[in-house]
């Protein structure tokens, strides 16, 4: 009887606390002064421009999004190719991280919207 109230003592509190979500916490971000923004490839930008994907439509779209003002938004990382790319920026003094596929731009860690059109077939 001991051993089962022991037992009992040890897996239902592990049990608990597994089960509850832990809340997330937004990730801060610090600019040094004196931080320059970096530049995507200028080959790439202005085939992107053509498609509505360069560097000031992410702005535009993190914008609209985040509902603060696009001069306030800082692009901290660019890694990007002709076809997709991520991108690190702070918006608000909170950091994010976007990708685009094509010439569209999604937050990272929310469902990628192609394969919300693929889940339909």
């Amino acid at each position: 009887m001991k051993k089962l109230i022991f037992t009992l003592a040890l897996v239902l509190p592990t049990l608990y606390f597994a089960q509850t979500a832990q809340k997330e916490i937004p990730e801060s971000c610090n600019i040094e002064t004196g931080f320059k923004e970096p530049k995507g490839q200028y080959k790439n930008q202005r085939a992107l421009k053509r498609v509505g994907a360069s560097v000031d439509d992410l702005k535009t779209h993190i914008s609209v999004d985040r509902g603060v003002d696009a001069k306030s938004i800082t692009l901290l990382q660019i890694s990007e190719q002709l076809g997709n790319g991520i991108y690190i920026v702070c918006a608000n003094g909170v950091k994010y991280k976007y990708r685009r596929s094509g010439s569209v731009f999604y937050r990272d860690g929310v469902e990628n919207p192609f394969e919300q059109l693929n889940s339909g077939k």
